[in-house]
């Protein structure tokens, strides 16, 4: 009996942190904000001019991009990103929790 009771209390903290930190649309922006930064500095780091500069004004841009392409599918505990990209015919999907995203699709 006494395990049970440890393991539903495992089960309400971990419970709780998850929901304390579900991602918000915000924090998604962020994210794609600095992962366009990267892949542009990735790719551009042998080219002539500032990368700084372009991947400081690129971010303004990619965030108001994405509160439009995006949508949140919140679950309290997780959230799904979804996009409706013309680009794709399926769209990209991620997955939200613990303030992390990894990309599923």
């Amino acid at each position: 009996m006494k395990g049970i009771a440890i393991f539903l209390v495992v089960i309400i903290i971990i419970g709780g942190i998850m929901f304390l930190t579900n991602p918000t649309k915000d924090d998604f922006d962020i994210f794609m904000g600095k992962k366009a930064s990267r892949n542009i500095a990735k790719y551009a780091s042998g080219s002539t001019g500032r990368i700084d500069d372009l991947t400081s004004d690129v971010k303004p841009t990619v965030i108001s991009y994405n509160k439009t392409l995006f949508t949140r599918e919140n679950y309290y505990l997780i959230s799904i990103y979804n996009s409706k990209s013309p680009s794709k015919t399926d769209g990209e999907q991620y997955l939200g929790l613990f303030k992390f995203f990894i990309f599923i699709k």
